[in-house]
């Protein structure tokens, strides 16, 4: 990661995002230490999931990317500079490595549970890998519920309207140590948790009942 690159970045998408969304963000003080490192799970349903939030953390976050985008010219280019971790189709447990890795670095990584982008605010069910992780690296995850990004810039879309953004941030959740020999339905049961903040998030947000 270049931090120069990433925080010029940063610093333009949180002025975009604040005068063309009038974004805002609620229950940062809930983070962990500066030091420490964290998975930041969110929902998605739009392409400016990955921008919006990293205009609405402090600290720099790592993204995943599929491996191919890192060949695609100058956006390879910015991707790299920003940090971003290629995801291997082929060699998937060299890339949870890698993630791994970052994690116990002290560094953030966004994870989306849901795997793909969702249809409106509708969420979908979790995939397990995002237990695993926080389970391996020994790190919490962060709840996070992003409001109106689908209606910014709809799925299936090219328009990107000035509604409003605000981005929810939960409480620490942490995946215990377990001996459970059905460690795999334990991270799907884990997933269903962090599913299920993200979800008393988005029912918080209507209420506008956590602070800054």
């Amino acid at each position: 990661m270049n931090i120069v690159f990433y925080r010029l970045c940063q610093s333009l998408l949180y002025i975009l995002f604040k005068v063309w969304n009038r974004l805002q963000v609620y229950g940062s003080k809930s983070l962990p230490a500066y030091q420490t490192g964290y998975i930041i799970a969110a929902n998605h349903a739009s392409y400016l999931d990955p921008p919006v939030i990293g205009a609405s953390f402090r600290r720099p976050v790592i993204f995943l990317a599929k491996e191919p985008l890192f060949e695609v010219g100058i956006l390879g280019r910015v991707i790299t500079l920003l940090g971003a971790l290629p995801v291997k189709g082929a060699d998937q447990y060299r890339s949870l490595r890698a993630v791994i890795r970052a994690l116990k670095g002290g560094k953030c990584v966004v994870v989306f549970p849901e795997g793909a982008r969702s249809v409106g605010s509708n969420l979908m069910q979790p995939e397990p890998g995002v237990a695993f992780l926080a389970h391996a690296a020994q790190v919490p995850i962060i709840p996070c519920y992003i409001s109106g990004s689908d209606e910014a810039w709809p799925r299936g879309t090219r328009r990107f309207s000035p509604k409003k953004i605000e981005v929810f941030i939960g409480q620490p959740f942490t995946v215990g140590d377990t001996s459970r020999e059905d460690r795999e339905q334990y991270y799907e049961e884990c997933a269903h948790v962090v599913m299920q903040r993200i979800l008393e998030l988005k029912e918080k947000a209507s209420q506008k009942t956590l602070g800054p």
